[in-house]
């Protein structure tokens, strides 16, 4: 007796809840396969950085504002300072950007979220939105933090990479 199996297809147009139609992909996984991959993702991207010093680099990634104009954005410093970061070098990573301890936390507790949704816990993390005023405030952080760390005096110096 042989079994024929129907998969049902991906749907080509993205859902409301994916990016760009990749949960239809993870989706498709068995559960704990997406939550696993992307932790063995995330770590190997973590040992990549400690191994390679973008400073040092002979390829690294350049940020095009400051390419452009010469002007530190509100991300320079990012890569450089999660190398520090996984090295455990705490402080020298705030000096090269303190949105840094801001982003990271962020990426663990949405990752973190995820699992536990994927997984279906009991443990249910709360949902981080902003309300459309608030990625306004956000924006309006972003470009300040951009302005000052530019500034060439005390105490704003101490803001740039």
């Amino acid at each position: 007796m042989t079994h024929t199996h129907v998969h049902e297809p991906i749907p080509s147009a993205p859902s409301e809840h994916s990016l760009y139609g990749a949960s239809a992909l993870w989706a498709s996984l068995p559960v704990p396969v997406a939550p696993i991959a992307v932790a063995v993702g995330a770590l190997g991207f973590c040992i990549f950085m400690a191994l390679v010093n973008p400073a040092t680099a002979r390829v690294h990634l350049v940020c095009p504002f400051r390419a452009i104009t010469g002007l530190w954005c509100p991300g320079c410093g990012m890569t450089r300072g999660l190398h520090a970061l996984v090295r455990g070098h705490v402080e020298q990573a705030a000096g090269y950007n303190v949105l840094l301890f801001v982003v990271v936390p962020y990426v663990v507790y949405t990752y973190l979220s995820w699992v536990t949704e994927r997984l279906n816990t009991r443990i249910k993390l709360p949902e981080v939105r902003l309300p459309v005023w608030g990625v306004y405030v956000l924006a309006g952080l972003l470009i300040t933090f951009g302005v000052l760390r530019n500034i060439p005096v005390a105490p704003f110096r101490t803001l740039a990479p």
